[in-house]
């Protein structure tokens, strides 16, 4: 199973010292984490043992966490567009 660094790291956000200074700061650092994630599944599916591959419970929990991901970036974008939004006057 792919596990990230907690310490200082968010594994949606990227380090968390600088995931609430600059929202566009936010979305690279997702998106590097995202392809980080991507990166390591290829590499654990490309270095298993092929007599003992990894068990297609853990593939689908490693889909499954990419998945969510992907929608909480996706989220996290959302809501950092409606926050850039103008306020309604009156």
């Amino acid at each position: 199973m792919i596990t990230f660094p907690t310490a200082g790291v968010s594994p949606f956000t990227g380090p968390t010292a600088n995931a609430a200074d600059d929202p566009a700061e936010t979305r690279t650092n997702a998106q590097q984490t995202k392809d980080m994630f991507l990166k390591l599944l290829v590499a654990q599916m490309k270095n298993q043992d092929p007599t003992n591959p990894a068990s297609p419970d853990q593939l689908a929990a490693q889909l499954a966490q990419f998945s969510s991901l992907e929608q909480l970036v996706s989220i996290n974008e959302k809501l950092d567009n409606i926050g850039m939004l103008p306020l309604p006057t009156e």
